[in-house]
């Protein structure tokens, strides 16, 4: 068995990115570091397929200008988001003040109890589907447990596209910041 990951062309990777203008941090995106972007165009690392659609979305190129095989089929996780969902990364406007990108993406936010759970159940999904590509199936689970209260807003945003939720749907409705629900930095 190999790495986990997609397999990709590491100099593809360095070669979009480049004729993009952007910097390690700016296809980073605060979703991943800059140093695994770094290792993925090294050939060090593969990328999971959500942060290899951020590449894609970034850099705007296909995703299979970067796969080492285009003709092979893309993992099965993807079978499992929504008509529509194809490419569940979002770019965000570029920041506009330092430090900007490290507060949106540490930005938290008050999660409404048992919303992760009904949301996974209803769009049919197992809790290695959902988690795939976003983060530990135990932090899912955590999630859904009540053991995490305050999950992260990215990663809160990317559970809504892959359940075809709204991200008011995880919100808890208490103290009300923008985008109805709590907001903690």
């Amino acid at each position: 068995m190999g790495w986990p990951g997609v397999e990709v062309r590491p100099e593809r990777v360095r070669e979009a990115r480049l004729a993009a203008g952007l910097t390690l941090e700016e296809v980073a995106d605060g979703v991943v570091t800059r140093a695994f972007i770094h290792r993925v165009e090294k050939g060090m690392s593969r990328p999971s397929l959500v942060t290899l659609t951020l590449i894609a979305d970034r850099t705007r190129k296909p995703i299979e200008y970067f796969l080492k095989d285009p003709s092979a089929p893309l993992p099965e996780p993807l079978a499992a988001l929504a008509p529509g969902q194809a490419r569940p990364v979002r770019r965000r406007l570029r920041p506009s003040r330092p430090g900007a990108l490290r507060a949106s993406r540490d930005q938290r936010v008050m999660l409404r109890p048992g919303s992760v759970r009904a949301a996974r159940q209803e769009a049919g999904l197992s809790l290695r589907k959902l988690a795939w590509g976003i983060a530990s199936h135990n932090t899912i689970f955590k999630f859904e447990s009540g053991g995490v209260k305050r999950p992260r807003l990215q990663t809160l945003r990317l559970i809504a596209e892959r359940t075809g939720k709204p991200l008011s749907y995880f919100l808890a409705s208490e103290a009300a910041g923008p985008a109805g629900g709590a907001v903690e930095r």
